[in-house]
């Protein structure tokens, strides 16, 4: 993070630029149900292009509730201040996985064009969320062997 609100703004704008103007790789397409005490996930991912052999996908699924009413604390120079009907956003409350980077989709063989990969979740529901405000994120990362995993693309489910 950079000391001055442009350079931030400025350096978040160009990744997000660059990040658009690449091809698209892959799509991803969610579908969720509950049932009962549990979400059913169904995912499709489909490659556009071509992919050589020995690159790791993974697919997350995230749920996430929104518009949850509970205490914001803020510190400020002169104290603490409380705002206890504030509306969060978009809290994480489970995952596919254990790790940030879900679970691994293909193999180390080469991907070939139209090439599409379904998997289904399920996930267990806590009873003191919100059903009507969950929503489901869903994120395909390429995973190298060493090196810092990469966003390919991301859709969100409502």
């Amino acid at each position: 993070v950079a000391a001055s609100t442009a350079s931030n703004y400025n350096s978040v704008k160009n990744k997000a630029n660059a990040f658009a103007n690449q091809t698209v790789l892959a799509g991803i397409n969610l579908q969720k149900s509950i049932d009962g005490s549990n979400m059913n996930i169904s995912s499709k991912v489909l490659f556009y292009q071509a992919q050589p052999a020995g690159k790791a996908y993974h697919l997350a699924v995230y749920v996430v509730e929104d518009k949850i009413i509970a205490s914001q604390k803020v510190s400020t120079a002169s104290g603490t201040i409380t705002n206890t009907n504030y509306v969060h956003r978009n809290l994480l409350r489970a995952g596919n996985a254990s790790t940030y980077k879900g679970v691994k989709i293909n193999t180390t063989a080469a991907i070939e064009a139209n090439k599409r990969f379904d998997n289904t979740f399920t996930i267990a529901l806590n009873s003191a969320w919100n059903k009507a405000n969950l929503k489901v994120i869903g994120v395909l990362w390429e995973v190298p062997a060493t090196g810092k995993p990469t966003v390919v693309n991301t859709v969100l489910a409502k």
